[in-house]
């Protein structure tokens, strides 16, 4: 299971999401994708590793996202 933060300061995406793994900011809910965030103050969304793709050009996290 991994947390979540919204970044309202974030200047490139106003619906800005970072994921964090024990701390640790490992990325972000995609573009787009992170505005299901956006009015979830009670933080009734779980996050979790779904996959995790490494390619020579860059490192892929895909998470499942639960309401609950």
């Amino acid at each position: 299971t991994l947390r979540y933060e919204r970044e309202v300061d974030n200047e490139y995406d106003l619906f800005a999401v970072k994921t964090l793994f024990n701390q640790e900011v490992i990325g972000y809910i995609k573009r787009g994708h992170n505005e299901v965030f956006k009015d979830d103050i009670d933080h009734k969304i779980k996050i979790e590793v779904k996959e995790i793709r490494n390619t020579a050009e860059d490192k892929q996290l895909f998470v499942r996202v639960y309401l609950i």
